[in-house]
């Protein structure tokens, strides 16, 4: 029963995020979809949260130092390619 009552919330939470990341009908997606799209979004949100933190310690690193200054504008630069 416990490892039906964790299913079952890993379920609503996964449904809860595709509705918050713009999924209007995901309470009514199979649930093998709600899974495999919530993985997608938690793939997107850990590699945009990886880019922020290089981005905020190249920031870092640029206050510091002219090598970081330089380093940063070509991060910045390649970004807005």
């Amino acid at each position: 029963v416990e490892g039906l009552l964790l299913w079952v919330s890993s379920l609503k939470s996964d449904v809860s995020l595709l509705l918050a990341n713009g999924h209007s009908y995901a309470q009514f997606y199979p649930v093998g979809m709600v899974f495999t799209e919530a993985e997608f979004i938690k793939d997107r949100i850990n590699k945009q949260l990886a880019s922020e933190s290089t981005l905020i310690r190249s920031a870092i690193s640029a206050a510091l130092t002219k090598e970081g200054s330089k380093i940063f504008k070509d991060l910045i630069n390649s970004l807005n390619d």
